[in-house]
């Protein structure tokens, strides 16, 4: 209610506390508000709890949830689904005149719900979800928080917005302003057509919410040491070309891979790629990952022969929301694996997720015939029903997780495995 245009109410207010409890709920006494709330344009708001000002008047949570004045990474009850996210109906294309918009929509919770045979990850215990880095104890996106413009604690002026990292004076063409920030309605999922419209896909395209696509979780026990058959190069190209976009946009994390695995894994994909649809890689360092993610489609993690078994399940851990999100927006994640005296396998960074889980890696001979299930998936297109294994070729043993395995050893331990989550 807004104080100025209902004089009457308030007073009205009053009058039934009074006559009812000593302890009334409302937040309004006589015409002030009561302690704990705060006006803000009129309207007497708790800024401890209100998602629509968070922490100060006008700095929203857009579809997320507001508890001691920091916004959360738990949907509010009416920001879910294909709609407007504030529930008027309106879009609320403005914005909230202000030009901060505080810890962005983008990211920053978890509207993208797989389906039921994937756990979905804890948000308060992964880390920062998909389009955000983490800066202090919040996620925040750094292509439009003017208070962490470009990275963290960048303030922009008051007078101005966050625009691609970049403290600009208006939004222009082709956004928009939407809750203090400039927003691109065609494209943005969390703002899609309109200001508020969350895509429970995750996928907004020409500002309409487009259908789900399932995900992609290819596990290979291969590093390509040696050149060998072409068809475990045949099936990682095939794999990354269940991603979507054209050329593929691919995530390719380096960190704690050695040169000549990365190099390896490069040449491997490079020599089964066809010229018609070439693939290109984005590098990402483990803080800025889970923010890349959100402008790739495709995520490659070579043999991390430098982790430790400790490192690579922290890492797991600080990005199984954001891998979780990522697939379930139709995203393609290909671990490669082989052995190491560093740790017990790569395959270890998809477990705090839930997304592959085994209990441990094992060598498979050089020379051994690995035998190729070519109905199972549609990774082994062109591939034949077999092939020799070449050195650092590794199995894993007693997958616990859904999935298919598509490369087997004669004594039927997995060498290749896909899972796809369905939309």
């Amino acid at each position: 209610m807004r104080l100025a245009g209902l004089p009457w109410l308030a007073v009205a207010s009053v009058a039934l506390c009074a006559a009812a409890l000593p302890a009334c709920g409302s937040p309004i006494v006589g015409a002030e508000c009561r302690d704990g709330f705060v006006s803000c344009d009129g309207i007497c708001v708790d800024l401890a709890n209100d998602p629509d000002h968070c922490g100060a008047c006008e700095d929203s949570c857009g579809a997320f949830t507001c508890e001691d004045s920091e916004c959360t990474s738990r949907p509010r009850p009416d920001g879910g689904g294909d709609g407007d996210g504030d529930g008027d109906g309106d879009g609320d294309a403005g914005g909230s005149g202000g030009r901060d918009a505080g810890e962005s929509p983008i990211g920053t919770g978890n509207p993208f719900e797989p389906d039921a045979s994937f756990n979905f990850p804890d948000p308060d215990a992964g880390g920062c979800p998909i389009g955000t880095i983490p800066c202090g104890r919040r996620c925040i996106d750094p292509n439009r928080d003017s208070r962490h413009c470009g990275g963290c604690f960048m303030r922009c002026e008051d007078d101005q917005f966050c625009v691609l990292g970049m403290c600009e004076d208006a939004c222009e063409a082709p956004l928009d302003l939407c809750r203090g920030a400039c927003v691109d309605f065609d494209t943005d999922p969390f703002n899609c057509g309109q200001c508020g419209r969350v895509c429970r896909s995750g996928i907004c395209e020409d500002g309409r919410c487009a259908d789900a696509v399932a995900g992609n979780i290819v596990v290979m026990g291969h590093d390509f040491a040696m050149a060998g058959a072409p068809a475990s190069r045949i099936m990682a190209y095939n794999a990354l070309s269940r991603a979507k976009s054209t050329p593929i946009r691919t995530l390719l994390f380096s960190e704690y891979a050695s040169a000549a695995s990365i190099s390896r894994v490069r040449d491997a994909i490079d020599a089964a790629a066809p010229a018609w649809r070439p693939w290109q890689t984005i590098p990402a360092n483990a803080s800025e990952l889970t923010y890349v993610l959100f402008t790739v489609d495709a995520l490659i993690i070579p043999p991390l022969d430098d982790a430790a078994d400790s490192r690579l399940l922290q890492l797991g851990q600080m990005w199984s929301v954001a891998f979780a999100q990522f697939v379930a927006r139709g995203g393609v994640i290909i671990v490669f694996d082989s052995p190491t005296t560093r740790n017990s396998g790569t395959y270890q960074i998809l477990s705090p997720s839930g997304l592959f889980v085994a209990s441990e890696r094992e060598p498979v001979a050089n020379g051994t015939r690995l035998a190729v299930d070519v109905l199972r998936s549609g990774i082994t297109s062109q591939v034949p029903p077999t092939y020799t294994a070449s050195s650092n070729t590794v199995s894993f043993a007693d997958v616990s997780t859904p999935g298919d395995v598509v490369v087997r050893t004669p004594d039927d331990r997995p060498v290749v495995v896909h899972r796809v989550i369905a939309p």
